[in-house]
């Protein structure tokens, strides 16, 4: 399983639910999602362009991405016409926030029932804003790690979610192994896959959470930590 097609399968399954919400069919015309990026200690100039052609090419989205996230994201006008926010953002521990009312808009919108989609590093992101760290839920801090890049199993917990619903109950990927994630706001999460982190790895030796779903008002989120690309070497 890629992280492409893990990361199309939790959107479409966020379109369908968002759709369901509203009491109709999947609507023939595109959903239009957000990308957030722009900073990042990966490389967000690839990952980012990867996840607009991953969603537009499944026909159901029309996808932007902002680089200047305090700008976009404080406009409401803007913000109110999409569906979905995709977090490929990491502020790189430069204590680089939105600020206002960026912050405050992307959170009234996520409450509102915006969906969310948290790849890789963005649960770096912003140590100390509790509502951030609330709706992301398992987030890299003090004491978190990975070992070496290395092929692992990804192991679904609960195949009947429609993120999975489908796809393999295993399946194999390359990539970095996040351990000790910290619920630092003790949100109420759903797993859906895991791990195992392997001690000849550098790992912890336990099954780490790969996908997770929760909520934050009305949103509906999905986080993976899976999906790292380091700089120059997508």
């Amino acid at each position: 399983m890629t992280i492409q097609v893990l990361f199309a399968s939790a959107a479409a399954s966020m379109l369908v639910a968002l759709s369901t919400a509203a009491g109709c069919a999947v609507a023939a015309e595109p959903i239009h999602a957000l990308i957030v990026t722009g900073q990042n200690n990966h490389n967000w100039q690839y990952t980012s362009r990867m996840h607009k052609d991953t969603l537009e090419a499944t026909g159901k989205f029309a996808v932007d991405i902002t680089d200047s996230p305090a700008a976009t994201l404080a406009d409401a006008k803007t913000l109110a016409k999409y569906k979905v926010i995709i977090l490929d953002y990491n502020d790189s521990h430069q204590a680089k926030r939105w600020g206002e009312p960026a912050e405050s808009a992307f959170l009234e919108a996520v409450r509102n029932g915006v969906g969310v989609v948290s790849v890789h590093s963005a649960n770096n992101a912003f140590n100390g804003w509790a509502d951030y760290e609330r709706m992301i839920g398992l987030m890299w801090r003090d004491g978190t790690g990975h070992g070496k890049f290395h092929e692992f199993e990804v192991k679904v917990v609960d195949p009947e979610h429609p993120v999975f619903k489908g796809l393999p109950l295993v399946s194999k990927t390359s990539d970095e192994l996040y351990h000790k994630l910290v619920n630092s706001q003790k949100a109420e999460y759903k797993l859906l896959a895991t791990a195992m982190s392997a001690k000849e790895t550098g790992g912890t030796g336990n099954d780490e959470p790969m996908a997770l779903t929760l909520a934050f008002g009305s949103g509906r989120i999905f986080h993976t930590p899976l999906g790292h690309v380091w700089t120059n070497s997508p």
